[in-house]
């Protein structure tokens, strides 16, 4: 099987600013996975447990992980976070009962019109993912079917792209071709925003909206003087086709000439264009970012494929009687990037010891043990407490070109 996922993945351990920014309740998390939160954020999961109860939800549908996902992402507001995962848990349920797979009959017409695709990498191997908004042929095509092909993308990048503890963002760029704003496709542009921001809460590095109109410019000069400084720190609004930024964070063939890059304009969309390494941008040493204890044997890394599982309950009703019906909780277990408990407890995905202080090597820094408590922390729904048939992972080609199996 051709991987994916480049070998220098499994060697690589974010630290520092790149796992997180900020404390308590201004914190902004990039990495959720294989990591230590902060006393802050555990405090606040348990804290947020006890609410669930109250509420009579008798077992948590989400990993811990995804719990404190969602707790950034609602601002540690507690009723927010409620609302949030429920409306999460239908979503996933309505849109993506067998991940991806579930749109793709509803997405193929669509994945190599070039409106949104997949293109290369950064200097830490997260995916790039085009949105051209002259592309949207909204004569052709709805609001609704643009929706299903960025979920169908995100899902994939997701499970096929990333790598819980290594890999967990990506990078956007949003073309808006020069086009006046009052004829950009302002709906379907709002749409896909609010299907990231609610359904893939924590997962954007930066946008960069690039060929934008004046006005937009103006108007977004003024607006984020109101803004959390986190959010504006993620969006780069600029007339010009060309992100100059983008050139300190990646190699130039990873990405196509018009943004900047020296790949060659994509005219075939799908499957993803992943340029091979090397993956640094022009002023980093190759290989300087990687663990050189290689806790992961590479022959073992297609192990990462059942890492991932996303199903959903109907609602979060359903998990009202979880422990007083245990005959009925098979069937759709959870929304979440659910680790399988004994592949952690095996140690297969990370090495002995991490650390997320700034300019720390993890690898050196903590003991096992400080990993151990951590892990016991996490409430996982333990894989081999269900019928392994029922969630086994589709693996399956999706057209003749992919790649991913």
């Amino acid at each position: 099987m051709e991987s994916s996922i480049p070998d220098e993945v499994y060697r690589y351990w974010p630290t520092g600013e790149k796992v997180y920014k900020g404390s308590d309740k201004t914190i902004v998390r990039y990495i959720f996975y294989e990591i230590e939160f902060t006393d802050f954020e555990l405090e606040k999961l348990e804290e947020f447990k006890k609410y669930l109860k109250l509420q009579g939800i008798l077992s948590i549908p989400l990993s811990s992980e995804e719990l404190i996902r969602t707790l950034i992402g609602c601002k540690f507001n507690y009723k927010k976070s409620f609302d949030a995962m429920n409306a999460a848990i239908v979503w996933r349920r309505e849109t993506l009962p067998n991940s991806y797979d579930s749109l793709y009959p509803k997405v193929l017409s669509l994945l190599n019109s070039g409106a949104i695709y997949i293109h290369g990498r950064d200097h830490r191997y997260r995916p790039l993912i085009i949105l051209n908004a002259g592309n949207l042929d909204l004569e052709k095509y709805s609001s609704e079917d643009y929706g299903n092909l960025i979920c169908f993308l995100l899902e994939y990048t997701v499970k096929n792209l990333m790598v819980p503890g290594h890999v967990e963002n990506w990078i956007i760029i949003t073309d808006l071709n020069k086009q006046s704003l009052h004829r950009l496709p302002m709906n379907e542009l709002k749409s896909i925003i609010k299907i990231l921001q609610d359904n893939f809460r924590c997962r954007m590095i930066v946008n960069y909206i690039v060929n934008s109109p004046r006005t937009l410019k103006f108007i977004w000069t003024v607006l984020k003087g109101f803004i959390e400084h986190h959010t504006v720190e993620k969006i780069r609004i600029l007339q010009e086709s060309i992100p100059l930024e983008m050139k300190t964070h990646f190699a130039l063939h990873q990405y196509e000439i018009k943004y900047g890059g020296t790949a060659p304009n994509a005219t075939q969309f799908w499957p993803p264009i992943l340029p091979p390494e090397p993956f640094e941008a022009e002023h980093e040493v190759k290989g300087a970012h990687l663990s050189k204890n290689n806790s992961i044997a590479i022959e073992e890394r297609e192990k990462n494929e059942d890492i991932f599982f996303s199903c959903a309950r109907n609602s979060l009703e359903s998990f009202y009687s979880f422990t007083e019906n245990p005959d009925n909780v098979y069937r759709g277990t959870i929304y979440s990037d659910a680790i399988g408990h004994e592949e952690r407890q095996s140690k297969k995905f990370m090495p002995s010891s991490i650390n997320t202080d700034p300019g720390v090597d993890r690898e050196d820094s903590i003991s096992q043990t400080k990993y151990e408590k951590q892990n016991s922390v996490s409430s996982y729904m333990m894989i081999n407490d269900f019928p392994s048939g029922d969630f086994e992972p589709r693996k399956k080609k999706c057209c003749e070109r992919c790649t991913a199996f």
